[in-house]
């Protein structure tokens, strides 16, 4: 008959003694910290969702100048974005203060439950039906000229599309400056299309 040893010898009693446990990847987290929803920090299975509690972390800090749960330490993010108590900010015109309906996008946005967040039931629908964009034509929104294009080094606004620019890009581009020579781009080949069989 074997011995029964203490607790932390190794067992005589099993012919087999379990193999060791296969150490499990940690998963690993990308992306800013503060604009991360807490189901990709909970590893949760994710989806579109986490899309939408970042539109409401990037309104919250459009319209208040601060990150909702910003901090000293992605850790410390972490915690935030999954405990932290929100400090919303006062509804008026002054400074300092947003319209109500706009917290009203806010807080359902920024809900940590996904399921309960704005976008839930109707997706992309959800966030365009809500009287935040009231006044926004969607249906005709691509037609409307752009207020600002972003410039690129040198002047170059290659990627962005005549439509929203109103400058044709294969023909030239204007400096800043009058003194400055106009600069003419290369022309992109065209894409061609292939059918796969």
């Amino acid at each position: 008959m074997l011995e029964k040893k203490k607790s932390d010898d190794v067992s005589l009693e099993e012919d087999n003694p379990p193999a060791p446990t296969e150490k499990k990847p940690k998963p690993r987290i990308l992306g800013t910290a503060d604009y991360m929803a807490p189901e990709v920090i909970l590893a949760q299975d994710v989806n579109y969702m986490l899309d939408f509690w970042s539109l409401g972390v990037i309104g919250y800090e459009f319209l208040t100048g601060n990150l909702p749960f910003n901090d000293d330490s992605p850790e410390l993010i972490f915690k935030n974005i999954i405990s932290k108590e929100i400090e919303w900010p006062p509804v008026g015109d002054e400074d300092g203060q947003v319209n109500a309906t706009a917290l009203d996008f806010l807080k359902k946005l920024i809900v940590r439950d996904q399921k309960e967040r704005l976008g839930a039931k109707n997706g992309i629908q959800d966030i365009k039906d809500h009287p935040f964009f009231a006044d926004v034509d969607w249906k005709n929104l691509i037609k409307e000229p752009v207020p600002w294009v972003p410039v690129g080094k040198d002047n170059d606004i290659g990627n962005f599309p005549k439509a929203a620019t109103g400058v044709d890009t294969e023909l030239a581009m204007i400096m800043e400056e009058e003194s400055k020579p106009i600069v003419r781009l290369p022309q992109r080949p065209a894409r061609s299309k292939v059918l796969l069989k």
